[in-house]
């Protein structure tokens, strides 16, 4: 990660992606997404992803768009690739 940002109800978190390793990018996303839950007042979570020529399949980002429930909260879930 190269940073992020909270804000009241929304985190951006930035990444930039220098390799192709969808599967470790991905699994750190989904632990990231794991310990925001604690954030009682988020709504949106964007992840923001600089990947030149490093990601093999974009399914693997797109597959964690949407409405996440975890533990009982739910948020809203944004990827933005630019490649």
């Amino acid at each position: 990660m190269i940073f992020s940002v909270l804000t009241s109800k929304k985190s951006i978190e930035v990444k930039h992606i220098d390799k192709a390793d969808d599967k470790k990018y991905t699994k750190q996303m989904k632990e990231d997404l794991q310990s925001y839950h604690v954030v009682n007042v988020l709504t949106e979570i964007i992840f923001f992803i600089y990947a030149p020529n490093a990601i093999q399949d974009i399914n693997n980002f797109n597959e964690l768009e949407g409405e996440q429930t975890i533990q009982g909260k739910t948020f809203n879930v944004k990827v933005i690739v630019v490649r």
